[in-house]
């Protein structure tokens, strides 16, 4: 056994060899390694080298996908900077601009192609028409709606997570490739297989075998199905006060903001009080675990991972308020429906957003 473990690893090398050292995007701004995997599905970039595209949001994060139809849907939920998105040279690999591409659509897929003369030739061989990226983006968003759900094994997801993984809960990651990079560090024995007893844990080619369906099982199992145990909650009494503005909060139960530190508790009857209160202190803010309701769903969420909306037809105890959402795609409906001057991140609010709201400047 050991023996043909070992000539498999030498030809695996041999044969696959070179394959680590290519990479995609290598420029500054946008790297990443065909290791890596996708912000959208958490399919190995490996897969899709040919149809892989790189991405930037507002906040300066990178993003990457296997293909345009997850870069589509995913920017329904991440404000994506479009000028930002580089994407794959279906014939030579080179990253270019995707705005400046030439697209081949067919069937199959969006196909991107520098050299128009490449694209053409493409066409003459698997068919498809020659368009530009915004087009190729509306196909690629109808192409990922269609596409149906893979039957998944929600049982055995769950006893191997149990049985080989440290506790992971969704809320400590943004994306869902953040969470399978963990999965392969905080999951034990995952590349197992019957035929290889006692294998444990071994690095390079011999991964990509045999753990992806499992790791993939768990990261699916965490990201969509895991109830997770230590839901969040807001809890305040009749005589909490908000230390802004001397309100009782309970009064306002929809509104409670609550500012956890180790040897201290806060409670706002808003997102703007809890955000002057905060700005005040930055070591009060690095610090600070906060809670705030969802507007939609009252669902208790992270302070620091919402989308606030300001200046909406939509009032607080206080007059004017910051609206929170776990969801960009919520706060962008919200935005239409009632108003709004601004989507802010929970690091982008400051004095002057806070003075803004209260109809005053803060220079």
């Amino acid at each position: 056994m050991i023996r043909s473990l070992t000539v498999f690893l030498f030809f695996s090398l041999f044969v696959f060899g070179d394959e680590p050292n290519l990479q995609l995007g290598l420029d500054e701004n946008l790297s990443t390694k065909l290791d890596d995997f996708s912000s959208f599905s958490a399919k190995p970039l490996r897969n899709c080298i040919k149809t892989a595209y790189f991405a930037k949001l507002k906040s300066g994060e990178n993003l990457q996908y296997c293909d345009l139809g997850e870069l589509s849907f995913h920017s329904m939920d991440e404000d994506i900077l479009f000028s930002s998105i580089k994407v794959a040279d279906y014939k030579t690999l080179s990253l270019m601009p995707a705005l400046k591409a030439n697209y081949v659509v067919n069937e199959k897929g969006e196909f991107a192609f520098l050299n128009k003369d490449d694209a053409i030739s493409f066409t003459n061989k698997f068919g498809g028409k020659i368009t530009d990226f915004d087009n190729a983006f509306d196909k690629a968003y109808i192409r990922q709606s269609k596409i149906k759900k893979d039957k998944f094994n929600q049982t055995m997801a769950k006893r191997i997570y149990e049985k080989r993984c440290e506790k992971l809960s969704k809320s400590d990651y943004k994306f869902i490739n953040e969470l399978k990079v963990d999965i392969f560090k905080k999951c034990k024995n995952l590349y197992y297989d019957d035929r290889l007893k006692n294998f444990e844990n071994l690095s390079g080619i011999l991964e990509g075998i045999f753990d992806e369906k499992k790791a993939d099982l768990v990261v699916k199992y965490i990201w969509f199905f895991e109830k997770q145990k230590d839901e969040l909650k807001i809890e305040f009494s009749k005589t909490d006060r908000c230390p802004i503005c001397g309100m009782f909060v309970y009064k306002y139960p929809k509104w409670v903001v609550v500012v956890n530190l180790e040897d201290k508790t806060f409670h706002f009857d808003g997102a703007k009080d809890m955000m002057k209160f905060i700005l005040k202190d930055e070591n009060i803010k690095n610090k600070a675990s906060i809670l705030i309701r969802d507007y939609y769903t009252q669902k208790v969420i992270n302070a620091k991972k919402a989308f606030f909306v300001a200046g909406s037809d939509v009032l607080g105890p206080m007059g004017n308020e910051l609206i929170a959402f776990e969801m960009h795609e919520s706060a962008r409906t919200f935005r239409l429906e009632h108003g709004g001057t601004e989507i802010y991140k929970f690091d982008e609010i400051t004095n002057s957003v806070t003075c803004a709201l209260d109809g005053r400047s803060c220079e």
